[in-house]
């Protein structure tokens, strides 16, 4: 009972909170971009706050020593909305790699642009690998890390969806460090899920993956490494779950 009100009163107060927020900061659409960066830290901050405090929803990371210096790029696991919120937190103003449509959803597309995200069209096919490449380019001059989602959509736990190739087109044009990441977050915050579980999500960063090797060699690899690790970790949280 009292995980069902928790539940509740975290739906209240994320939606709540969250529209809140977005509706008050409308007068910074016509500020410099600088300022309409500020957003995101803070709305982060609050659903932080609303999932600890209320949801008793919590997470760690595993492997954080093992990012290199940006740029590189950081391909993870994508089981859930959670993960999309703590990217920023996890990586530093990453630039992420992300469906078009979302720049264009009302009060939080505005902010999506500011911050300079990669979008893609994916009905583009191989047009969209080769805009989301150039784009991706971008970060070798400015330093940040590129996080990418190599499946392109959220994948329930205990479910196999086949890997995009479009993560190693990025790898071999960037030449850079590739992180693979691995996660839990579907056991408490399961994808298109209305009601959250409290908990903790694990996150583990594991060893990178150095520029230079054979794309296809690498495209195994990291499939074998990101399910492997998540399907270990869904295991943890699972018997957390149970208890």
């Amino acid at each position: 009972m009292i995980r069902f009100l928790r539940g509740i009163l975290f739906n209240i107060a994320f939606y709540g909170s969250t529209l809140a927020l977005l509706t008050i900061c409308i007068p910074l659409w016509f500020a410099p971009r600088s300022w309409q960066r500020r957003v995101p830290p803070v709305w982060l901050t609050v659903v932080y706050w609303t999932e600890k405090y209320i949801l008793g929803l919590d997470y760690e990371v595993i492997g954080h020593e093992n990012l290199p210096p940006p740029p590189y790029i950081a391909a993870v696991k994508h089981q859930s909305a959670w993960e999309t919120m703590k990217l920023y937190t996890l990586f530093g103003n990453p630039a992420i790699v992300l469906k078009k449509e979302l720049m264009d959803l009302p009060l939080w597309g505005r902010y999506a642009k500011a911050m300079d995200m990669v979008p893609i069209d994916r009905s583009k096919g191989k047009e969209a690998t080769q805009f989301m490449v150039e784009s991706a380019k971008q970060i070798l001059i400015d330093k940040r890390p590129l996080v990418v989602f190599p499946q392109g959509t959220r994948v329930a736990i205990g479910t196999k969806r086949p890997y995009r190739y479009g993560v190693i087109k990025l790898y071999e044009a960037l030449d850079i460090p590739l992180v693979p990441v691995a996660l839990n977050a579907g056991a408490f915050w399961p994808r298109n899920a209305f009601w959250k579980r409290g908990g903790k999500i694990t996150v583990e960063i594991l060893p990178p993956i150095p520029p230079g090797r054979d794309g296809k060699e690498v495209f195994e690899e990291l499939q074998q490494i990101i399910e492997s690790r998540s399907d270990a970790l869904a295991e943890k949280a699972k018997r957390e779950l149970d208890v």
